[in-house]
C-alpha cells in the first residue's frame, strides 16, 4: 500500500512514521509512506500557502494552488488520478469500518492536512474524493489525524504484522473491545492471573476471551454493544419464546429482516422486501423506546405485545387496527375454520406442536413463510387516522 500525505510539516510525519512496526513495514517493501512538503509547490520567494479569507474574519486559509500543484505531482507520478482524502471535522467520522472499506478498495491514497483555519473550497471541490474526520473535536492541523489513518490501514497489509490475527483479535475488529491481558508476573501486588489463562486449555481460554471482550464492551460501550452480532443475539431473545415470535425468527434466519435494535428487553426489525417492523418487548416503556427508532410514515407495524399495539395507536393517531389470530395443530390436515368476510391470509409456519396464539399489527398484514406445517387466518380490518 501506498499512501501519500500533503503537509506543512513532513518532518513530523517521517519521524513518527519511519519508527517501531511502520518504519520496520518500509524498509521492507511492505508499504510506503510518503510525506510531501506543500511549500515546495508554491510559486513566490516567501513560500506562501494561506491568505486572509475573503469576507472577513480571523486567521488565515490555505490557498487552492499549492495544494493543487502539490495534489497534481503525486497523480502525475501515479499515472492516475488518486483516491483523495481530507481530513477534517465536516466528514464522515472514521473507524474500523471505514478503514477496512479503504484497505479493499483502494491501494494508494491521498491524505491532505488542512492548517490554519482551512483550505480553499475550490480545492475540495475539484481535488478531494472524500473527507474523514476522527470525531466531534477540532485539532490545529491534520497531521495526527492523517497518520492515524495511516497506520490503522497499512497494519492491515499483509507482512506488516506477524499474523492476521495481530489485528483481527483486536478491540473494534469484530464490534468488541479487546479481553483483558496479562503478563509476567504471575502475582503482582497480590493480583493473580485468572486460573483459566494458565490451564493450557484453549478452548475454554478463547471462550473466556470472548465472554470478557462482551462484558467489557456491554459495560464500557454500551453503543458498541448494541450494534454487536445482532441476528445471534436477536435469536438467543426470540428463542426463548419460539411460538410468539416465530415470525421474527424466521425472517432473521431468511435473512429478509433488517435488525434495528437488539437489547434485553426487547428487539426491534425491519422487513427487507415489504418495510415492515415488527416489534417485542418486555414492558411498555422498552415498546415505547423501541418505537422512537422507527420512521412512522406509511410505516406498517407488527407488534407481539398488546400493550406495543396500545402504544403505536396512542402515539401515531390510530384508531383501528388488524388482528391475526395464529391457530397451530401438528398434523398435516387443515382444521376447519369458518371463512373469514373480507379476506384469508395463509401463513405457513414451521411449528411442531399444538399452541393457539394471538398477534396484533397495525395497519397491515405480512405473510410468514415456512414449511406448511400450520395455518393461520387473518380477519383484516382498515387502519384510520382519528
Amino acid at each position: 500500500m501506498k499512501i501519500d500525505i500533503m503537509t506543512l510539516f513532513p518532518d513530523a510525519i517521517d519521524a513518527m512514521m519511519g519508527q517501531s512496526i511502520m518504519g520496520r513495514a518500509q524498509e521492507r517493501g511492505y508499504i510506503r509512506i510518503t510525506a510531501h512538503q506543500i511549500r515546495d509547490y508554491t510559486t513566490n520567494k516567501q513560500m506562501q500557502v494561506d491568505d486572509y479569507p475573503y469576507g472577513g474574519g480571523r486567521g488565515a486559509v490555505m490557498q487552492a494552488d499549492p495544494l493543487y500543484r502539490c495534489w497534481d505531482h503525486i497523480c502525475q507520478e501515479a499515472g492516475q488520478r488518486v483516491h483523495t482524502i481530507y481530513l477534517s471535522p465536516c466528514g464522515r467520522v472514521f473507524n474500523q469500518e471505514v478503514a477496512k472499506e479503504l484497505k479493499a478498495r483502494y491501494d494508494r491514497l491521498i491524505l491532505v492536512c488542512g492548517h490554519y483555519e482551512g483550505v480553499d473550497q475550490r480545492f475540495l471541490d475539484e481535488c478531494v474524493d472524500e473527507e474523514i474526520s476522527m470525531g466531534d473535536f477540532v485539532l490545529t492541523g491534520g497531521e495526527i489525524p492523517a497518520m492515524a489513518v495511516a497506520d490503522c490501514l497499512c497494519r492491515m497489509v499483509p507482512g506488516v504484522l506477524p499474523e492476521e490475527s495481530c489485528y483481527t483479535d483486536e478491540s473494534h475488529w469484530n464490534g468488541l473491545l479487546e479481553y483483558p491481558q496479562y503478563t509476567r508476573p504471575e502475582v503482582w501486588e497480590g493480583k493473580k492471573v485468572p486460573d483459566i489463562l494458565l490451564s493450557g486449555d484453549h478452548a475454554r481460554i478463547d471462550k473466556w476471551r470472548l465472554e470478557k471482550a462482551e462484558e467489557r464492551t456491554k459495560s464500557l460501550r454500551p453503543d458498541l454493544y448494541e450494534k454487536y452480532d445482532l441476528p445471534g443475539r436477536a435469536l438467543e431473545y426470540l428463542l426463548k419464546n419460539k411460538m410468539l415470535h416465530m415470525d421474527m425468527i424466521e425472517d432473521i434466519r431468511r435473512g429478509k429482516a433488517d435488525i434495528l435494535a437488539v437489547r434485553e428487553d426487547g428487539v426491534l426489525t425491519k422487513d427487507r422486501s415489504g418495510g415492515v417492523y415488527r416489534i417485542t418487548a418486555k414492558t411498555k416503556d422498552a415498546g415505547e423506546r423501541l418505537l422512537s427508532l422507527t420512521d412512522p410514515t406509511g410505516a406498517v407495524y407488527v407488534c407481539h405485545q398488546k400493550f406495543v399495539l396500545t402504544s403505536i395507536l396512542e402515539r401515531f393517531g390510530l384508531k383501528n387496527f388488524n388482528e391475526c389470530y395464529q391457530v397451530i395443530y401438528p398434523k398435516k390436515k387443515a382444521p376447519d375454520l369458518p371463512e373469514p368476510d373480507e379476506a384469508l391470509f395463509f401463513f405457513f409456519l414451521k411449528l411442531r406442536r399444538t399452541c393457539p396464539r394471538r398477534s396484533y399489527f397495525t395497519p397491515g398484514t405480512v405473510s410468514m413463510i415456512g414449511t406448511p406445517r400450520c395455518l393461520a387466518r387473518s380477519f383484516v380490518q382498515s387502519a384510520s387516522r382519528r
